[in-house]
C-alpha cells in the first residue's frame, strides 16, 4: 500500500507543475495579443481529432 501512496504523491506534484507550467506559457500569449488565436486554433485542433475517432 506505501508504493501506491507514494505514486499518489508524485502524480499529485506532476499535475500541479503541469497546471503551473501551462499557465507560466499561457501569460506571455495573452500579452502578445495572440492569447485569442491560440485558444480558437487548440479548439479547432482538439475538436477535429476527437470528431475523427
Amino acid at each position: 500500500m506505501k508504493k501506491y501512496k507514494i505514486a499518489a504523491i508524485l502524480m499529485i506534484i506532476h499535475g500541479g507543475f503541469m497546471e503551473i507550467l501551462c499557465s507560466l506559457m499561457m501569460i506571455p500569449a495573452m500579452l502578445s495579443g495572440a492569447g485569442g488565436a491560440l485558444v480558437l486554433m487548440l479548439m479547432q485542433y482538439f475538436g477535429d481529432s476527437s470528431a475523427s475517432k
